[in-house]
């Protein structure tokens, strides 16, 4: 991203209707991440499976909950 991170990206949205799936190479954002109420969490490479798997999982949990947002903490 050429003017920041993901993290820099999401402190926009104080109140946000949307969830996140982190992809990246560095684990050591994982923290963080959760710190931001990511949904989920994948590392490169990719695992075709286990994005797919989290995918639905979000589909089902957004169904389930469709006016959920979140409020940023920091």
């Amino acid at each position: 991203m050429p003017r920041g991170n993901g993290f820099d990206l999401l402190e926009r949205f104080p109140i946000r209707k949307f969830d996140v799936i982190f992809v990246t190479a560095y684990s050591r954002y994982q923290d963080k991440a959760r710190a931001y109420e990511a949904f989920g969490y994948i590392h490169k490479p990719i695992d075709i499976d286990e994005f797919q798997q989290l995918v639905q999982k979000l589909k089902a949990h957004r169904e389930a909950n469709p006016n959920l947002q979140y409020k940023l903490k920091m």
